[in-house]
Formats: C-alpha cells, sequence, structure tokens
C-alpha cells in the first residue's frame, strides 16, 4: 500500500519541533495539574524519556497530552504511533502507548545536480537507505544542503521534497524520499557602498572590512566584515550589512558604520613615598599621544614619554602603515631611547610586517637593531657599548569584545627573537648569540550581571652569554606589579600577572579589587655590584576609573610587602580620545 505523507509528515514535524522544544524547557511541576501521570506500552530504552517529558510538561487536556505524545514518537521514527489517555483515577492520569513499527528509509533520491554533486551532497546527510526515518532529521538534511551552499556562495539555493512516500509491511515501514535541489545562481560582490563614514575614507574602510568586488558572497560574509571593522577601533558601532540584486543578479554591499575618536593621550602621574629616612617621595609620570586614521587613510603615530624616576626616562616614537602597496600587510616603524640614570644609553630602531589570518588571528616579523652605549664616567667603567641585531616572529589571538576595558574575550600573544650581540669590552670584541621570548595571555569572564573577571599572565625570558645591565627588563608599577616603585625588580627572566575583579556602574567605569603577583630571577653581574636572586613578589590593593567627559580616569592604591597604608603606591591615570 502507498499512503502520500507530505501533507501529515512535515505539519507534524514542525509542530513536533516546536512543542518538544517547549517542552523540554518548561519548569518541572506537577503533569498538568494533577499528581503524576504513568506511561504503559512504551519500549524500556524510550520509557525514562518519555516519563520526563511528561513530568516536565505543565499544562494541558488529555487530547493534548495525546497529541504532544504522538508527535514525540513521530520525532522518533515511530509514526503510526498512538497515545490513550484514561483520567478515571482521581488524582493521577494513566497513558496506553502503542508504539508501532519504526521507519525506516528504501530510498533517497537527490534531483537536480549531478550524479557528481548528489553524491557529494550524500555525504552530509544523516538520513540514507537502511538509516531510521524521522521528520526531525529530513529537516536537518534540507539545512546541511542549504548551508553547504551558501558557503558556497549561492545563498538562493532551494530544496523541495518531491516525494515522500511510505509503504507499511511486517513489522516495519519504509520511506521512499526525493529530494529536488535548485542550486541557483554564484553570488558576487558587484558594488560595495559605505553609509556614516565622515574623516575616514570609503576606499579606507572597504579595505578593513575584507569584502571586494568579485568576491563570491556567503554566509560568513558578513559576519567576517563586521568583526574585521569592529577591530579597527575607528568606529564606535558597525551595523549589519545589506545586500540586493542588481539587475546583472550580482550583489550591491552596503556597510553602515559609525565613526569613534581616533586619536587618544594616555597620562599618568605617580607618587612613590620615600623609603624611612630618604628624604621625599619621588613624582613618576607617563605621556601617551596616539594620532590615529592620519588623512582619514587608517596610518597611524604614536609617542611615548615615560619617567620612572629622576634620571631615567624612556621615548618611543611608532608609526604604522596598513596595507602596504594595496596588500593584506601592515608595516610599521619605531625608534625607543632608554637613559639610564648614570649608567648607559640604549637606542633601538626597529621595523616590522604583519597581518591577519582571520579576523581573531595576525601572524608578524620583526627586526630590530639595538645600541647600547655607557655614560661617560660610571658608566663607561662598567659597562661595555655594544649592539644587537635580532630578527623575530610575531603570533596574536584575539576576542576580546573592547581592548581597553574587555567584559569577555580573549587574548594571547607570542614573540620570539634571536639573533646576535657583539660587545666591545677592554679584553676586545665579543660575539654571542641572544634570544628573547615573551608571551602574554589575558582573558576576561563575567558570569554575573555588571561584575567582570580580569586574569592575565606574561612572560619575559632573555638569554644570552655575555649578558649586561642593559639586557635586564624591569618589572614592578602602575603597569606591571602593582604595590611597588617603577622598574624596582630588574632581571633576565621575568613573570607576572594579576587577577582582578571589577563592579561596573558604566560600560568603561567600574571599582574593583586587584592582587598582583610576580616572579624575578637575575643573574650575577659583579661588574655592576649585582648579585644573582630569586624572589616572588605579591601586591594588592582596590582601583576606581571613571568613564568622564575628558576621559577615563583612573585611580589606583596599591600594597606591596611588609607596607603599611602610609606606603601606598598612589597612581592617576587619564585616557583621553580626541
Amino acid at each position: 500500500m502507498s499512503i502520500p505523507l507530505r501533507s501529515l509528515i512535515l505539519p507534524v514535524a514542525l509542530a513536533a519541533a516546536s512543542t518538544f522544544l517547549s517542552a523540554q524547557t518548561d519548569t518541572p511541576s506537577k503533569a498538568f495539574g494533577h499528581d503524576r501521570i504513568t506511561p504503559s506500552g512504551a519500549a524500556p530504552e524510550r520509557l525514562a524519556e518519555l516519563t520526563s517529558l511528561l513530568t516536565r510538561r505543565s499544562t494541558g487536556d488529555h487530547d493534548s497530552v495525546a497529541a504532544m505524545v504522538r508527535q514525540w514518537y513521530a520525532m522518533q521514527g515511530y509514526l503510526h504511533a498512538e497515545a490513550v489517555v484514561d483520567t478515571s483515577t482521581l488524582g493521577a492520569w494513566t497513558m496506553r502507548v502503542v508504539e508501532g513499527p519504526p521507519a525506516f528509509v528504501s530510498e533517497f533520491d537527490i534531483d537536480g545536480v549531478t550524479a557528481a554533486e548528489a553524491e557529494g551532497l550524500r555525504e552530509l546527510l544523516l538520513l540514507r537507505r537502511g538509516s531510521r526515518f524521522s521528520p526531525g532529521m529530513l529537516e536537518r538534511d534540507i539545512a546541511a544542503i542549504l548551508g553547504r551552499a551558501e558557503r558556497a556562495g549561492r545563498p538562493l539555493a532551494t530544496v523541495t521534497i518531491e516525494r515522500l512516500d511510505e509503504a507499511e509491511g511486517g513489522a516495519a515501514c519504509s520511506v521512499a524520499v526525493a529530494l529536488r535541489v535548485v542550486p541557483g545562481p554564484t553570488l558576487t560582490i558587484a558594488d560595495i557602498r559605505i553609509v556614516g563614514n565622515a574623516s575616514t575614507t570609503s576606499s579606507t574602510v572597504r579595505r578593513a572590512s575584507g569584502l571586494r568586488t568579485g568576491d563570491l558572497w556567503t554566509s560568513q560574509s558578513a559576519g567576517s566584515a563586521v568583526r574585521r571593522l569592529q577591530r579597527t577601533r575607528l568606529f564606535t558601532s558597525v551595523g549589519e550589512p545589506a545586500v540586493e540584486l542588481n539587475e546583472q543578479q550580482r550583489l550591491v554591499v552596503t556597510l553602515p558604520v559609525t565613526e569613534g575618536r581616533h586619536s587618544s593621550f594616555d597620562g599618568m602621574i605617580g607618587y612613590l613615598p620615600s623609603a624611612a629616612g630618604t628624604g621625599g617621595g619621588t613624582v613618576t609620570g607617563l605621556v601617551d599621544i596616539r594620532l590615529g586614521n592620519l588623512l582619514g587613510t587608517a596610518r597611524t603615530l604614536s609617542l611615548r614619554w615615560f619617567q620612572e624616576r629622576q634620571g631615567t626616562q624612556e621615548i618611543d616614537l611608532a608609526y604604522r602603515e596598513p596595507w602596504v602597496l594595496g596588500s593584506e600587510i601592515n608595516a610599521d616603524a619605531d625608534f625607543r631611547q632608554r637613559k639610564q640614570d648614570s649608567l648607559y644609553v640604549r637606542q633601538q630602531i626597529g621595523l616590522g610586517a604583519s597581518g591577519m589570518v582571520d579576523e581573531d588571528v595576525t601572524l608578524g616579523v620583526s627586526y630590530a637593531q639595538t645600541t647600547t652605549t655607557p655614560i661617560e664616567g660610571y658608566g663607561a667603567a662598567v659597562l661595555a657599548s655594544s649592539d644587537q641585531r635580532l630578527f623575530g616572529l610575531r603570533f596574536a589571538y584575539d576576542t576580546r569584545d573592547d581592548a581597553i576595558t574587555p567584559r569577555s574575550g580573549a587574548f594571547y600573544a607570542a614573540d620570539v627573537q634571536a639573533g646576535r650581540k657583539r660587545s666591545n669590552g677592554a679584553g676586545g670584541t665579543a660575539r654571542t648569540s641572544i634570544q628573547r621570548f615573551r608571551v602574554d595571555v589575558a582573558f576576561a569572564l563575567s558570569r554575573f550581571t555588571a561584575q567582570t573577571s580580569v586574569v592575565e599572565a606574561h612572560g619575559i625570558d632573555v638569554r644570552s652569554g655575555t649578558l649586561d645591565a642593559a639586557d635586564l627588563m624591569r618589572l614592578g608599577g602602575a603597569t606591571s606589579l602593582r604595590g611597588y616603585r617603577e622598574g624596582a625588580f630588574l632581571g633576565s627572566q621575568l613573570a607576572w600577572g594579576t587577577l582582578e575583579h571589577r563592579f561596573f556602574f558604566s560600560p568603561r567605569s567600574f571599582i574593583g579589587a586587584f592582587i598582583d603577583g610576580g616572579f624575578i630571577r637575575r643573574p650575577l653581574l659583579s661588574s655592576i655590584g649585582l648579585p644573582g636572586s630569586q624572589l616572588v613578589r605579591f601586591g594588592y590593593g582596590v582601583t576606581l576609573r571613571v568613564d568622564a567627559p575628558v576621559g577615563l580616569l583612573g585611580v589606583s592604591i596599591a600594597l606591596g610587602k611588609g607596607d603599611g597604608f602610609g606606603d601606598a603606591k598612589l597612581h592617576v591615570r587619564v585616557q583621553s580620545e580626541f
């Protein structure tokens, strides 16, 4: 006997899906206003799930109960299951279930495409000849075919059920399925229009989006373009791209953006109380100016000045050129100079190139040339002049929603450099290898409304046969190990991190508490009287940031090992965009 199911199974499948999902999300309670409902006749492997389903359903009369059970069985492939509810017993319902035979696929044809294309589509399907049949699996298979078409640039593809016939026989029933696939045209991008940009050129927005005229439009194109534009930090918001077909059956894509402030000022003033009996405290400072989106082309120029203490300061000048010669490569150049008390002046020129592998991953290469010149007097007496040439590789992964004040996401970066160092001492010139490795990890978790926990971990390791004072890194202060003086610790191997919990009262304003930890290993440097050491230090305190009209105003108070409240380190920071 051949019975057409098209008018039966599809409505049942759609109703079953909505009914089943709503049933699974209902709050457990008394079944249908009664104390319990007991099913009978179900096979042992389905009895527990059926009982759970009935318990979760909170309302309904006996007709809706029976319909729900029949729909649930249809989703399992039992197309002729029956359910009869008996309400004769006060305070309890009973249900008698007749499952009937399961349905299997006898034929599964795919029409409208070549035999080779049909065979490729079969690899996606759950249903195939001899497998158990259910409407839910058929819907999933149709969605899989449409998904592949979208990824191939055919979002107008359609799949229709051409034949769905059932034949009963013995202890089972069989279903013959035939789908017709209409692939539709391959859609390419004819034009990209930008809406909402004021100072940023339209060509820059197009380049940053990753969309190109002539490219296929796939199901991932819109999301990818939005994420790439958000990552540039040129816009406060990026809308969902709108698409329309032109007369040539090609797409016109419209990208709506809202521009933000592209330049920023970051200033910090710190006061470090003096050690007992050593006079007044020390004022430290940081000025970091970033001029972004120069001439509306996403070019960036930045200047940073930092004074850890009197007699020690650092200057850093950097420039970024995006999309060199129309490619996906960004080029960087920087100059850095550090004057360390009366010991040395260190200058570094760096060049780099980087590109995005996808929306979250960046790969890069670098070259750095560093020269260290001892200062006449004490510096020249204890330190040899030297120069280094280092080549490096960098990897970065970033899914944070906001690089300044993240509420979710993760960041990971690794930077490996290797090269040669030449030292010019009294005994002649010495050449040795040198390696530098740095890793940074950070992630933000928001388990509660208006609360975020931020965890960070960092590590630096420098190795060479001729390490000197200029090769050591510094740890301590407002941007690394709070509760200690800026650059208080010297080492060739550093590891530090923070755990900070923030309570937000606006998107970028919060009050929080933190604990910082650091590990410092320093080699023996007998030339300047520094013994080898290995230290572990912790700092803790409270922090406050307010999003004010002038920018982000931050204040932190931190204590280190052995500090009383009078020894607290106070830092005030202003981050402003213009």
